[in-house]
């Protein structure tokens, strides 16, 4: 991907990390990871708050990692073109799945709101001028997508009819009109916490925090079948190890719980 060698590391490690917590494959997470930092041209220093921006979404809305990985290409060029930051498109497409969007959905009506101000039609500008508004990505660009949104709805006086005029596809229209259900109040607040996506060790950190109490027992099943794979490996070796099996008998014994037999042995290493 162009990257040099320490910074390839560090983008693995981070993919891995992602990876565990979102519980997709690292490529995929890789993937929508170098996605971002490509679209938006920005240096391997920013990765971990992309990371953190994209656990934040979604912690906030109800879709998975993997889900949001999946289908953040249909938006990313979009965003990128209008100078929409990633903030606002998390906020966005969590708003939307809290409204009752599927990921996908949510991620489709993004990127067709924002192709309403890329290629508006001449029947949504003109339904815009005559509100005083200029559908175009210059527009965005020097106002900011959530702001512009929100003057179009003030200017069309709440009315969903009126506003939803000024979108050209069905997609973007639901979209939009989802965003101001409640007058954007609930876009507001999820914006809030967007913003705040790096706060404290970060949200990726934190959902590691959480996924990881409901997986200890998991780990625990996962590090005895490890155990076991390598005593395996060992057993040609079995000849020369006699005094080290005898102290791991010794140990097991003496013990009842193989969670404490795991944790003894690490000591003999």
């Amino acid at each position: 991907a162009g990257y040099s060698a320490a910074d390839a590391r560090i983008l693995a490690r981070l993919a891995a990390e992602g990876a565990a917590v979102g519980f997709t494959k690292a490529d995929t997470a890789a993937g929508v990871l170098v996605g971002v930092l490509k679209a938006y041209d920005l240096p391997v220093s920013e990765a971990r708050h992309v990371m953190d921006v994209l656990f934040q979404t979604v912690n906030t809305g109800i879709i998975t990692f993997e889900g949001l990985a999946g289908g953040l290409g249909k938006v990313l060029s979009s965003a990128a073109a209008l100078d929409v930051p990633l903030e606002e498109v998390g906020a966005a497409i969590a708003t939307m799945t809290l409204r009752g969007f599927t990921g996908a959905q949510a991620m489709t009506s993004l990127g067709r709101m924002m192709q309403t101000f890329i290629r508006p039609s001449q029947r949504a500008k003109d339904v815009a001028a005559g509100l005083g508004i200029e559908l175009s990505a210059t527009t965005i660009q020097s106002k900011g997508f959530i702001v512009t949104l929100q003057e179009m709805y003030e200017a069309a006086g709440r009315d969903v009819t009126k506003f939803s005029a000024m979108f050209d596809q069905i997609q973007a229209t639901r979209g939009a009109v989802s965003l101001f259900a409640d007058d954007g109040k609930m876009l507001t607040a999820v914006l809030r916490q967007m913003g705040m996506a790096s706060a404290g060790a970060g949200a990726m950190a934190e959902a590691m925090e959480e996924r990881a109490k409901s997986l200890k027992f998991q780990l625990g099943v996962l590090r005895s079948q490890a155990l076991a794979v390598v005593v395996d490996a060992l057993e040609p070796l079995m000849d020369g190890l006699a005094g080290v099996l005898g102290n791991m008998n010794n140990i097991l014994a003496g013990r009842n719980s193989i969670v404490n037999y795991f944790a003894d042995m690490r000591t003999l290493v």
